[in-house]
């Protein structure tokens, strides 16, 4: 997996966890807003790259170390 692969992974990850927490705030307007709103994730609370490497260290690759989608 590629650092642009990872990086947009773990903003995705982030994205929908902010989403979660807003849908509990904010109801059915919370996707609006995270679609509208320039949003800095909190440093505090969102993933990094080492925890997704952590993740993902137990999965097999292949010989050009891609991983298989259905492990992910």
């Amino acid at each position: 997996m590629s650092d642009i692969e990872l990086n947009e992974l773990i903003h995705e990850i982030n994205k929908t966890d902010l989403l979660q927490l807003l849908t509990v705030e904010k109801g059915s307007s919370a996707k609006m807003m995270i679609e509208t709103l320039d949003l800095h994730e909190p440093e505090e609370i969102m993933y990094k790259e080492e925890h997704v490497r952590e993740l993902l260290k137990d999965l097999e690759t292949d010989y050009y170390e891609r991983y298989e989608f259905d492990d992910l």
